[in-house]
């Protein structure tokens, strides 16, 4: 998994990946001020189910690390 940077509003590094607002996406989000990142849609016709969560995991940390 990627390098996840800390977090812009409150230096926080305990990031995490949370369902977003239906079970076809994911976003990044700052466990201690509640910051987060856009949502990235996951894979859920997905073969490889725990490959679609790994992929949508990385994409979600790199909106994090590279949001504006």
């Amino acid at each position: 998994m990627s390098d996840i940077k800390r977090c812009p509003f409150c230096g926080h590094l305990g990031i995490h990946i949370q369902e977003g607002d239906t079970f076809r996406w994911r976003y990044a989000e700052c466990a201690s001020c509640g910051a987060r990142a856009p949502e990235v849609r996951i894979n859920t016709v997905a073969e490889d189910r725990k490959k679609a969560e790994a992929d949508v995991a990385a994409k979600a940390i790199q909106e994090w690390n590279t949001r504006a």
